[in-house]
């Protein structure tokens, strides 16, 4: 079985700060959810906000909602993140980092092929990928990842 690596990926949170994934990860673990489409918005949402709700008070995971938009959209990346901005609580801007550019090498890396849905991955700070899962948040996934997050963050507390 071959490990699965979470590309390198260059971009900048709606606060600005400049995030390279997963180099930049302060944490030893971290929820991406990767979005391609507006319309997937929902679907991301259901991946964050339960998960949010159950890592609100850790400092040991981080969360990022990563939307990615084709690279004509650079032209007009300020229009876009300044909607965005509005649109998003200010506490929430330095955890949506938005990609501009050409997504094909980290989709092929990934195995992503339907750019309409949302793709959470649970990565460590090596950019090892732990778990992944694509579409619609379910019950069950939600207790697999909170789970194996509990599992992992008590792990490294040991060590």
């Amino acid at each position: 079985m071959s490990t699965l690596r979470f590309p390198r990926i260059v971009t900048e949170t709606l606060s600005g700060r400049s995030l390279v994934l997963p180099d930049s990860l302060e944490s030893n673990l971290a929820l991406v959810v990767l979005a391609f489409r507006r319309h997937a918005q929902p679907i991301v949402d259901s991946w964050m906000a339960p998960i949010g709700r159950l890592l609100v008070d850790r400092t040991d995971v981080e969360m990022y909602e990563v939307p990615v938009l084709a690279g004509g959209w650079r032209m007009v990346s300020g229009f876009i993140d300044g909607g965005m901005r509005a649109g998003i609580h200010a506490d929430k801007h330095d955890s949506v980092a938005t990609y501009y550019g050409d997504s094909t090498r980290f989709r092929h890396a990934l195995g992503i092929h339907d750019l309409n849905s949302a793709y959470p991955f649970l990565v460590d700070s090596k950019g090892t990928v732990l778990w992944h899962a694509s579409g619609w948040a379910s019950q069950a996934a939600i207790a697999d990842l909170e789970g194996l997050v509990t599992t992992r963050t008590t792990a490294l507390g040991r060590q």
